[in-house]
């Protein structure tokens, strides 16, 4: 399974939490072909062939505008993974990152100190309005089943919570660990490749 962010959107460049403009920037547009490139490659590298490829990407659009590439690049169906989406951000969702500063000070402190790993937070803070991490993993590990089961290699092009979460699953066979659910900054259309077993192992990364 290879796990791709989303390139460049021009919400990343209002730094706006899950909402704004999904379309991709110019920059992004170029993330996204390049991205397309690279991580067929890794696929071919790996020896699987692009017929046994199913491309998926989570309901997000800028998720979505990313996968087009790589779907066509390997001449492949895109499909749409119409439950796997991000975190449910309660009250800090479409605010960027000044108006939230400003609002709510307490929830960008929280934010901030789990980002950072402050003071060994690893925990994701409580959001009034938020989804639980506990039902967003139950929620992912659940439709992550349905897409991996159907063709050899599974590509799914995401956003940073879901592959926060998906990677927190993967290292640790498939069970939430809250107290050890961490904080990674993934690079705009950077992307991992897993083997996925008992134990699933990590292949390849770009990030």
């Amino acid at each position: 399974m290879a796990i791709v962010r989303h390139a460049e959107a021009f919400k990343n460049l209002h730094r706006i939490h899950g909402g704004g403009v999904q379309e991709l920037t110019p920059n992004g547009i170029n993330q996204a072909r390049d991205a397309a490139n690279r991580v067929v490659q890794a696929c071919l590298d790996l020896e699987i062939k692009p017929e046994d490829i199913a491309v998926y990407c989570q309901s997000e659009k800028r998720s979505q505008y990313t996968a087009e590439y790589i779907a066509k690049t390997l001449n492949r169906d895109l499909c749409i993974a119409e439950n796997i989406s991000g975190i449910g951000l309660g009250i800090i969702a479409d605010l960027n990152e000044n108006d939230l500063a400003k609002e709510y000070p307490e929830v960008t402190k929280a934010l901030s100190d789990w980002r950072s790993g402050t003071k060994g937070l690893k925990s994701y803070p409580r959001i009034p309005g938020s989804e639980s991490t506990e039902t967003f993993a139950v929620r992912i590990s659940a439709n992550l089943e349905k897409i991996v089961s159907q063709k050899t290699c599974t590509i799914l092009v995401a956003t940073t919570s879901v592959i926060n979460m998906l990677t927190h699953l993967l290292l640790h066979n498939g069970v939430y660990v809250r107290d050890e659910y961490a904080y990674s900054d993934y690079p705009l259309s950077g992307f991992t490749i897993w083997k996925l077993d008992d134990q699933p192992k990590m292949l390849f990364s770009n990030f």
